[in-house]
């Protein structure tokens, strides 16, 4: 450590030499130039002065002394006279002499006092360089006048950006706790500010720091500055805010999972609850919470089971597990589920630490659970319809007494077996894609109707409903099977009655039409017996003439034809069986009506007009029922027109419709509709015919709502009546 001193003692004095030779040689160059340019006395001590003060600057006190003993010998010799001697005569030199002496060496005095001054300040500025703290100074406008290391480092701006030239407030964008004003009013008042404050630093980013200011004043007691020393406690205020985020996050998921936390030291018998367990028990958090308050609230029955629990954990620290009763003060019951640990500290003490949740909420549950699960379990196996569950193997997984009853089996002889065993035959592969379209959409309803056989060989009939559901261990669907044998009994024999009473309806319109038929049937008839006799009288003739003879016979074919197809058509009306569903031109059918009902019309003189659609496509249905649709709507229209006055018309039109259906309408010109509800003539038994047996449009309607069609009326303007229906052009309708 000594050499240190030594070094440092042997670098001034080389450098004062240094300073003495380079001084020396300044005023040896200043003789030399005033000499020869043959300057007086007085300026030469000018520029002595000069080479002094600069050294005095740059070196020490010695040098500059030295070099001014130079300066004064060089004077007194080569500028004072006589010259080239060291004696001054004039007076007034030797005065300048002195001046130049004694102001060389007050001027090296001051200036080696403001340059240690000036080197202390600059010592102590290095030692604040040394800190980690950001340091700086700023005069009474808020400018900046020392700037250290540290705030270089922590703002990210350089001394010299910022010294002398921007305002601290500015620069760091600073946020104070209070006022700028309070603060100030502080600081001028005692001298000294401590705070946070928020800085903004040269990259954007918002820091806090623990902030002391400390005011300068002058000798009149005057602020002239401040100091302030900064440090960084952004990290410490994260985490901080962290531990206060953290604590409340767990006071919040304690809140929300009514989970409450517990501590007690043993040895001292102090206990400790969170916030939920005082909610838990129902206790202020002002209280101290103690044994006897804890067994207070537990249900009588359970006081035992926890006294021993307490017992084991404050002996042996025991961790233990449990669930146990409150009975709170206003009569309610809690659940409660309690998980403890015993912990042995160092110093051999023991503490309990553990969790406390209420679980009356999961409890109730459980019990409504147990409850729902009881009562469809009497649902499954009491109600009156048949309830299977099958897996996506399609095979019985369960099935209610009920349903295997119904089936005449036990239900052992059901479960596990493929559920399509218990159908018909010719309906297995429909009840397969409609259980294979539960299983693909999941949480969707659908139902069919199908055949099952019992173990008896007895036919049911049944609807079921399914839906497919997921479970942890694979989808399953949920069949529910309602026996309709005898409502499908019925609606046979209903529908038998319905086409009964339709063949009814054809035979009395038939009946109405028997002078029109007749007149129909006549014509060709007559027609034929006319050409037979013209047949013979060409044959009979001397000369026979057979081209005319065998035009007469194929006139008589044609109208032998003719007279078949009406009977033909007429026949058909009157036929009785079941309906059978083929492709059916709906143009050809219209033009078959309008020649078997063109005799009624023209009786009273009606004329039909038919407008109907080309290109349309055929449709799936019963041509018979179609017919009698038909000849329904077209009787009530000439049956309408009877009386009418001014032109008679009936309308017929078909067209194709949106949605893939064809539309029929039958238009007249006759009285319109009746008043009232224009449905109410599809209501069986309504007429407005006094010989009406009010049957004929709601057969029609049921005919055109079997083949998926829709059938209704309309007035006309300014009078008459239309009848349209629809018919879908593919196979949509049903029995």
């Amino acid at each position: 450590m000594a050499f240190k001193p030594r070094a440092s003692l042997t670098g001034r004095l080389r450098s004062s030499i240094i300073y003495c030779l380079a001084g020396g040689l300044g005023i040896a160059l200043l003789t030399f130039i005033s000499f020869r340019l043959r300057f007086d006395l007085a300026t030469t001590v000018c520029l002595f002065l000069i080479v002094v003060v600069l050294l005095s600057l740059q070196g020490d006190f010695f040098s500059s002394a030295v070099v001014s003993l130079i300066a004064v010998g060089c004077l007194v010799y080569y500028f004072a006279p006589p010259i080239f001697s060291f004696r001054a005569t004039n007076p007034f030199d030797a005065m300048a002499i002195i001046v130049f002496w004694t102001t060389s060496a007050v001027v090296t005095h001051f200036v080696s006092r403001v340059r240690k001054s000036t080197e202390g300040l600059r010592e102590q500025a290095n030692l604040l360089n040394l800190t980690h703290d950001s340091i700086f100074v700023r005069d009474m406008h808020d400018v900046i006048t020392y700037w250290n290391h540290g705030a270089e480092e922590f703002y990210g701006w350089k001394a010299d950006e910022v010294v002398g030239k921007v305002t601290t407030h500015k620069l760091l964008q600073t946020v104070f706790p209070t006022s700028l004003d309070d603060v100030t009013a502080e600081l001028l008042r005692t001298g000294r500010w401590e705070g946070e404050l928020t800085h903004t630093k040269a990259d954007g980013t918002r820091v806090v720091v623990a902030s002391r200011q400390s005011l300068q004043q002058n000798e009149r007691q005057q602020p002239v500055a401040s100091l302030e020393l900064n440090n960084d406690v952004t990290g410490r205020r994260q985490a901080e805010e962290n531990l206060r985020r953290s604590q409340a996050y767990l006071s919040e998921a304690q809140r929300l999972s009514h989970t409450g936390s517990f501590g007690w030291q043993v040895p001292a018998g102090e206990i400790f609850w969170s916030e939920e367990t005082y909610h838990i028990f129902g206790y202020d958090r002002a209280v101290q919470p103690t044994l006897d308050m804890l067994l207070q609230r537990v249900h009588p029955d359970d006081r035992a089971l926890v006294r021993q629990l307490n017992n084991w954990a404050s002996d042996e620290g025991t961790n233990f597990e449990t669930e146990y009763r409150l009975l709170m003060p206003d009569g309610t019951l809690k659940y409660l589920h309690v998980i403890a640990h015993g912990l042995k500290h160092l110093s051999g003490n023991l503490e309990v630490v553990g969790a406390v949740t209420d679980i009356t909420a999961a409890k109730q549950a459980e019990q409504a659970l147990r409850q729902t699960e009881e009562q469809w379990r009497d649902v499954f196996e009491n109600n009156p319809t048949m309830y299977f569950m099958v897996d996506a193997a399609g095979k019985v997984m369960a099935v209610n007494p009920f349903g295997a009853e119904q089936l005449g089996y036990n239900i052992d002889e059901l479960i596990g077996q493929p559920v399509l065993n218990d159908f018909h035959n010719s309906d297995r592969e429909a009840v397969v894609r409609n259980i294979a379209a539960c299983f693909e959409q999941l949480g969707q309803a659908k139902s069919w109707e199908a055949r099952k056989v019992r173990k008896d060989g007895k036919v049911l009939w049944v609807r079921e409903t399914a839906k497919g559901v997921s479970r942890a261990n694979g989808p399953i669907a949920l069949v529910a099977c309602e026996d309709i044998t005898e409502q499908k009994r019925a609606a046979e024999a209903l529908r038998q009655a319905q086409a009964n009473l339709a063949r009814v309806n054809r035979v009395t319109t038939m009946g109405e039409l028997t002078a029109s038929l007749a007149h129909e049937v006549n014509q060709p008839i007559a027609a034929a017996v006319t050409n037979a006799n013209s047949c013979l009288r060409w044959l009979t003739r001397e000369h026979p003439d057979l081209e005319e003879a065998r035009a007469a016979a194929l006139r008589i074919v044609k109208d032998g034809t003719r007279a078949a197809e009406i009977i033909s058509r007429t026949r058909l009306l009157f036929r009785k069986g079941t309906a059978q569903r083929e492709l059916v031109d709906l143009n050809e059918v219209i033009r078959e009506m309008i020649a078997l009902l063109r005799s009624e019309a023209v009786r009273y003189s009606i004329s039909i007009r038919a407008v109907l659609a080309e290109d349309l496509p055929q449709i799936m249905g019963d041509r018979v029922q179609l017919q009698q649709v038909l000849m329904n709507l077209m009787t009530n229209s000439i049956d309408a027109m009877r009386e009418a006055d001014g032109a008679r018309e009936l309308s017929i039109t078909s067209r194709q419709a949106e949605n893939e259906h064809l539309l029929v309408s039958v238009s007249d010109s006759g009285m319109g509709l009746p008043p009232g509800p224009a449905d109410q003539i599809f209501n069986a038994f309504f007429t407005t015919k006094s010989e009406g047996t009010g049957m004929g449009l709601s057969i029609a309607r049921s005919i055109v709502d079997s083949h998926g069609g829709r059938l209704w009326a309309v007035d006309n303007s300014p009078r008459g009546a239309s009848f349209c229906f629809t018919l879908p052009s593919k196979a949509e309708g049903h029995e």
